[in-house]
């Protein structure tokens, strides 16, 4: 394995609705998919006895730096309240900057959550969970 194959944060290029967001202020992304396994096990039976599928989700989390003006609601990609009830879906996909291949891709996305946090002396910062209905190739 060469080091040029060691996937870093700095190789990645997010983009939500085809558009590249971050332009060095999204410090981190995380992806998670939980595949909804349940046990099927009884009274009398301490053990699982197998486990099955049940509702499948994925949740994308993001945390970036913000100038004025220039949030992630502010950019169309997290509903106002006022557009909560209809605000379409989104794709987010995740690029490797070195082979401009997909390594993550999502689509059917809402966002969940939107936070912001203002401190003294620091950057100010947002959160966002994105909630997809499919986790695509």
């Amino acid at each position: 394995m060469s080091l040029k194959d060691t996937m870093t944060g700095n190789r990645v290029l997010l983009k939500l609705k085809g558009e590249v967001v971050g332009g060095g202020v999204c410090q981190n992304v995380n992806v998670s998919d939980d595949l909804g396994l349940q046990d099927v096990d009884g009274l009398g039976d301490p053990e699982t006895l197998e486990f099955v599928t049940g509702k499948v989700s994925h949740t994308i989390s993001l945390s970036r730096y913000f100038v004025y003006n220039k949030k992630l609601d502010d950019l169309g990609f997290v509903p106002k309240s006022e557009d909560y009830l209809t605000s379409g879906e989104l794709e987010i996909e995740i690029i490797d900057k070195v082979s401009q291949k997909t390594v993550e891709l999502y689509v059917g996305c809402k966002a969940a959550s939107h936070s912001r946090s203002y401190s003294k002396h620091q950057i100010s910062g947002e959160d966002v969970s994105f909630r997809a209905r499919h986790k695509g190739a």
